[in-house]
């Protein structure tokens, strides 16, 4: 958790302390900034401005926070309190109805009833409407706005149940609220209805709010009492019933005179309301009306991108600015996930006038004191400019808090944003298929140029070459428990290992000059699988086949060690040190190299997990007798759906999600029998793209391999016609019983398809 105020570095503690006081309201959410203050420091300073806020939204606050603030909100009158559990379990889930979510529940209503009265109250994500019954005890007489509602999305997604239905306020529960807040001005609740009948009990007690202006009635867009198959279901008939069964929608459906219908029943019970505005909705699945561009065209969000992410990368400051007069939170409001932050965006893109836009509404208008979990990303703003060669992102990072952009680096030194800036050397912006093949900033030559123009500004600026290490973090560790780990077995990457790649002698030179060991083991990326441990930056350069690094790592050799130290596998201080074997050259060392076997993207459903990797669809021969499609009849194949493809050895390489070292970014993997093969899956639409393991041969060998799922594949990257996978050879085999000895056959094992 990070606290960031504009006045820190510019004001004096009293006039700090002035600024304080003026404070009338706080978003509490996730992290964008990156500082080293602990989380009770924090709070401390959170604790400091509660007396004089009037306002407070949450977004999923944690336990610690609610008994942080109970008691101090001596002056508040607005409160908008919204549990989510996140995609990656930050917060233990209230779409159970357990004891564990009982116990949570209670406990947000003990916090509400604890505050002083207030005017207006938002509660949402609780799975089911909280006890009301000591909330308007407290809040009741004082309370003009009240908003109770369910997001449908919200235990849709976080359970699995397509055909889960929120719980709403029973008729006499709603007559508690017309008793206990005769005040009340505004409404927002859920309403329940049978297909083909209104709820009139519901309506004739809503009626009788008698100073009621404006009534939002949220309604079920399903009938729970009829059921239907879901069109896409690839399970077979036993499973359908359990993965396939959707309910149909209510009938009949709203519209403008169902509306009018509702308002004028409403006046029919009680004809002298003051009732004005009624809204009503069906279902609630985020959808919202569209935003309106500059010229009042309508924009929508796409498919796989929002319309806010599209605006920020393509840095449209003007429809930036008139996107957030529109939406305004969802400006400054941090979502669950990195990536999708429209800040982070901005600076992953190289959008810096968005950046600025954005920046400049986080820190001029609102003290934002960001909760974040212990295990909060890595990958700051500063760090994510650099991996994406983003130089103009990073000046203006820099220069907006002299001199290394502390305020938005991952560290204090700046060795991260060496690291990290290296990496956009070792895969050019220009080349770079996460970019969507957008060439448009420059040829392979200017953007290499850019990247060491980029590591020579963060050296100027003072960055420290010896702390430029960090950890890779692959779907089998996180950067957390890595770090519990020896040195020696630590996946270690520095910046010169990344920057050899394709970095010029003089640079390299530098690099060397201010602290970077030529000795140093390390770890590179053979994909966002597996690693190659115990190699040196002479092995790293010698795959990228970049002589000039390579010339220049011999040149400043030098010290202690003999120049045959470069070649050994363990650092030379270490008395076994021993010879390597022969490290392969990187195939995408050389872009102007001729590839003769395809680079493939694929996808999951919902598009969050994205890779690469170039397979060999042709029919198998006696040099490549893998390259064909296989089916296996295990359980888990045959339910899943899995068409497995065997990509070129190493030349896998997952694009999304961005690897940061946070823990709630590593996807979620499903194991069973021996554990010995990971089946990773999206955590929102549950596809399985990719898995990999390993096995021990006769001899004893351990072997690690990484299959596709063919189904995911979306196509070439170069955008040629991508085979007919029906004139393709598939092979089965029968994994149902084990039976891996019986070899591949020509037709499906018992149990498996076609």
């Amino acid at each position: 958790m990070a606290a960031t105020n504009p006045c820190k570095d510019c004001l004096k503690r009293e006039e700090a302390a002035q600024a304080r006081q003026k404070i009338q309201e706080i978003l509490i959410a996730f992290p964008l900034f990156s500082e080293p203050s602990g989380e009770q420091q924090s709070l401390q300073e959170i604790v400091q401005i509660l007396p004089n806020l009037e306002a407070v939204r949450f977004s999923l606050p944690s336990n610690s926070f609610l008994e942080t603030f109970r008691g101090e909100l001596d002056g508040l009158e607005s409160l908008v309190l919204r549990h989510k559990s996140g995609f990656w379990g930050d917060e233990e889930t209230l779409c159970a109805f357990d004891a564990t979510a009982e116990e949570l529940r209670q406990n947000y209503t003990s916090f509400i009833a604890a505050l002083p009265p207030l005017h207006e109250l938002s509660i949402s994500g609780m799975g089911r409407p909280l006890n009301m019954t000591p909330i308007l005890e407290t809040h009741g007489a004082s309370l003009e706005k009240l908003s109770i509602h369910e997001f449908e999305h919200d235990c849709r997604y976080e359970t699995g149940n397509a055909t889960w239905v929120r719980s709403v306020l029973s008729v006499s529960e709603v007559e508690q609220i017309v008793l206990s807040a005769p005040n009340l001005k505004e409404l927002t609740l859920d309403v329940y209805r049978s297909s083909n009948k209104w709820p009139t009990s519901m309506l004739k007690t809503l009626s009788k709010f008698p100073h009621l202006a404006r009534l939002t009635m949220n309604f079920n867009l399903e009938d729970p009492s009829t059921s239907k198959y879901a069109e896409l279901c690839l399970v077979n008939e036993q499973a359908r019933d359990e993965y396939c069964t959707i309910h149909g929608l209510m009938e009949p459906q709203l519209n403008y005179t169902t509306a009018s219908e509702i308002f004028h029943t409403i006046r029919q019970y009680q004809a002298d309301t003051k009732l004005r505005h009624v809204t009503i909705s069906a279902g609630d699945f985020g959808r919202r009306s569209p935003i309106l561009d500059i010229n009042g065209e309508r924009l929508y969000d796409q498919e796989y991108e929002s319309i806010l992410h599209a605006i920020v990368r393509c840095n449209d400051v003007a429809n930036l600015n008139c996107y957030i007069k529109q939406r305004p939170l969802d400006g400054i409001a941090p979502c669950d996930s990195y990536p999708y932050d429209p800040i982070y965006v901005a600076a992953q893109s190289g959008s810096t006038d968005s950046l600025r836009v954005l920046l400049d509404l986080y820190e001029a208008e609102y003290l934002q004191i960001y909760a974040s979990n212990k295990n909060g990303s890595e990958l700051s703003l500063l760090n994510a400019a650099c991996a994406n060669g983003e130089l103009e992102t990073v000046r203006f990072l820099l220069d907006r808090d002299p001199p290394l952009g502390t305020a938005y680096a991952g560290d204090r030194d700046g060795g991260q944003a060496l690291v990290y800036a290296g990496m956009s050397l070792e895969v050019p912006r220009a080349f770079d298929n996460e970019r969507d093949n957008d060439t448009s900033k420059g040829d392979f030559n200017q953007c290499i140029a850019e990247s060491e123009d980029m590591l020579r500004l963060l050296l100027d600026r003072g960055a420290c070459v010896r702390n430029a290490i960090d950890i890779i973090s692959l779907n089998h560790g996180h950067k957390e428990e890595l770090r519990k780990l020896p040195q020696s077995q630590q996946p270690i990457v520095t910046v010169l290992g990344q920057a050899v790649s394709r970095a010029s002698h003089e640079l390299i030179s530098r690099l060397i000059a201010e602290g970077a060991d030529v000795h140093q083991r390390q770890a590179i990326e053979s994909n966002r699988v597996f690693c190659i441990m115990d190699i040196t930056a002479l092995h790293i350069g010698s795959g990228y086949w970049n002589a000039a690094g390579i010339k220049a790592l011999f040149d400043n050799c030098g010290g202690e060690f003999p120049l045959v130290s470069l070649f050994m596998t363990t650092h030379p201080s270490d008395p076994k040190s021993l010879l390597p074997a022969t490290m392969p050259a990187n195939p995408e060392a050389h872009p102007d190299q001729e590839q003769h076997i395809p680079l493939y993207r694929g996808s999951c459903h919902c598009g969050f997990v994205s890779y690469e990797a170039r397979i060999n669809f042709k029919e198998p021969t006696a040099e490549e007798p893998d390259y064909v499609l296989c089916k296996c009849n295990c359980s888990y194949c045959h339910k899943a759906g899995l068409l497995i493809a065997n990509p070129l050895e190493e030349s896998f390489r997952l694009l999304t999600p961005v690897e940061s070292g946070d823990e709630k970014l590593s996807l979620p993997v499903y194991k069973f029998g021996s554990g010995a093969v990971s089946h990773p899956f999206c955590p929102r639409c549950g596809v399985t793209c990719y898995y990999y393991g390993s096995y021990k041969t006769d001899e004893g060998k351990i072997i690690s391999f990484t299959r596709v799922n063919v189904h995911t594949i979306d196509g070439r990257v170069d955008g040629t016609q991508m085979e007919s996978l029906k004139e393709i050879k598939t092979k089965y085999w029968d994994g149902k019983t084990n039976g891996w000895d019986k070899g591949a056959s020509e037709e499906p094992w018992d149990g498996g398809v076609w």
